[in-house]
């Protein structure tokens, strides 16, 4: 299947350097994003959609931000507040078609700072997401299928000075419980990771080998 579609999709934005390296923002645009139907799973009592991997019509979608951000010596921060929304699709008998969209709004939160062989970095993301204008009002509410409510990673890096290029990180990724099924009756809790490892880094005929 193909289908072809024009889009004007604008976008405004700016900023104001309150103090030395220190910025506030705001940005407005549209975009578009394209949806494919689906495959099912291979489950037992599972049949194939009529449409299975047919591309459905493309859906504008609009982004606002409102943020802060600065950099002092070594340290990089920023704080913002972001709404977007994004086009859902749906099961009627066995076509998969649009259905409304989802709103997401939420706050993000970034830093980064370096101390002699240390690095530092650390981000923080709180989500409301709910589902919109579908045919079944009973998923209006509801949380999207797939999105975590929130995400938290923090990372440390550091440089072992008597091994120049060789340097050993962590990092610990937490993300909050996501929706499986469009109804919220299924979900995955929560879960955090923890990587530890080590890096170097040795030039090699003017290439560089990891």
């Amino acid at each position: 299947a193909q289908i072809k579609q024009s889009f004007t999709t604008p976008s405004i934005a700016t900023g104001y350097q309150f103090m030395p390296e220190q910025q506030v923002y705001a940005s407005w645009g549209e975009g578009v994003q394209a949806l494919n139907v689906p495959f099912p799973l291979p489950l037992p009592g599972w049949v194939p959609y009529d449409n299975s991997g047919q591309p459905l019509p493309v859906q504008r979608t609009r982004q606002l931000e409102l943020g802060v951000k600065g950099h002092c010596s070594q340290t990089h921060w920023g704080v913002n507040y972001f709404r977007s929304d994004k086009p859902e699709g749906k099961l009627f008998g066995n076509v998969y078609a649009l259905d409304g969209d989802s709103l997401h709004q939420g706050l993000e939160g970034q830093f980064r700072s370096t101390l002699g062989a240390w690095t530092v970095d650390a981000s923080a993301m709180w989500l409301k997401a709910e589902r919109r204008h579908s045919a079944d009002s009973t998923l209006n509410g509801q949380q999207p299928t797939n999105v975590p409510v929130h995400t938290i990673k923090l990372g440390a890096s550091y440089r072992v000075a008597a091994v120049p290029g060789l340097s050993a990180q962590a990092a610990l990724i937490n993300e909050g419980h996501r929706m499986v099924t469009p109804d919220n009756t299924v979900q995955v809790p929560a879960w955090t990771q923890l990587d530890v490892g080590v890096r170097y880094t040795q030039r090699l005929n003017n290439q560089a080998l990891v």
